[in-house]
């Protein structure tokens, strides 16, 4: 039988962490051929939250809480789960979505379909709907027209550094893409990196990234989401305001890019070549040559613009972070 476990960090998430856990403990799928753990660590709340956890785990043998005191943060918490736990698939989930009945199913079906060989790094993840206070969804999606640029059902490693795709509320990973993570130390890169789009980027690099076209969960926006969806529908002036963001967003994904090729020896020249765009400067040849051979995953409706204005308005990489000391010791 093979074991999934769905991790779950909570904070302060009293008013939905039972109706969350309830729709990941209802889904509908072969519970002869699969079990079901969903492992819930708690980041230090001041509300009633550890109770209710204590509620579930008495109500449900499914559920287990994993004790740790120390405040971690957002990623962190996540990370500590995924350390401490041994599964075949893993699940990411936060405290307050409601999932649809078939989303394990639906993502255990396409695990059997990629999955080819026992040493296959797959990860895969799915749209979602935006969804109301009281998880209704709102008939739009998290990806919203990004989903015209997943080709052939997947992400490729390079579309991954330009733009973030990957909610961790819907990703899945097999255990192959945990045991590469595991080589990785997010605190190396010193600049935020959250744990699905690293996760992401490594299926990307050592394996596959695979996309499940349909809204499976009702992603809640509180107005206390740690991340937000984005907005649907923006005005002329909110695009142009919001393009330095999506750079400086490209410019931390490329550098999580970088750290994630620098341990894997079969992609030493993809290295090699993404160290030198990320150090040099603004509108230099390389930078531009760069951005214009990735158009199409710079932008679908504006490749070229978009791909100039990145190379001119992303800053070279040059802040001391801890992650300058893994170049230093992978340069010598």
């Amino acid at each position: 039988m093979k074991k999934i476990a769905v991790l779950l960090s909570t904070y302060n998430g009293e008013k939905y962490l039972k109706e969350q856990v309830l729709s990941i403990h209802d889904q509908k799928f072969d519970r002869n051929e699969y079990s079901l753990q969903i492992l819930i660590r708690d980041d230090g709340s001041s509300d009633n939250t550890l109770s209710i956890i204590k509620d579930l785990e008495s109500s449900f043998s499914e559920v287990q809480q994993v004790v740790s005191k120390k405040n971690l943060g957002f990623v962190g918490s996540f990370m500590k789960l995924l350390s401490e736990s041994k599964a075949d698939y893993y699940f990411f989930s936060d405290q307050d979505d409601v999932w649809l009945e078939n989303k394990v199913s639906l993502f255990l079906k396409k695990f059997r379909e990629v999955e080819m060989m026992p040493s296959d790094v797959v990860g895969v993840f799915s749209n979602a709907w935006i969804a109301d206070e009281s998880a209704i969804s709102t008939n739009k999606t998290v990806l919203g027209v990004r989903t015209k640029r997943i080709h052939n059902g997947k992400l490729v490693f390079n579309q991954q550094l330009f733009e973030s795709y990957v909610q961790g509320a819907s990703l899945a990973i097999n255990n192959n893409v945990r045991e590469k993570f595991l080589k990785y130390d997010l605190t190396d890169l010193g600049i935020g990196e959250s744990h699905d789009h690293f996760l992401g980027l490594i299926a990307g690099t050592y394996g596959n990234l695979f996309y499940i076209d349909k809204p499976l969960i009702n992603y809640r926006q509180t107005g206390h989401n740690t991340i937000g969806a984005r907005p649907t529908k923006q005005k002329m002036l909110a695009k142009v305001l919001s393009l330095q963001l999506r750079v400086d967003e490209a410019a931390s994904l490329m550098l999580a890019g970088e750290y994630v090729l620098s341990k894997d020896p079969h992609r030493e020249s993809d290295f090699i070549e993404l160290h030198l765009v990320n150090e040099s400067h603004k509108g230099s040849l390389k930078r531009v040559k760069f951005f214009y051979r990735n158009r199409q995953f710079v932008s679908g409706k504006y490749p070229k613009l978009l791909s100039l204005l990145f190379a001119l308005l992303m800053a070279p990489i040059h802040k001391e972070t801890k992650f300058e000391k893994v170049r230093k010791t992978i340069h010598g």
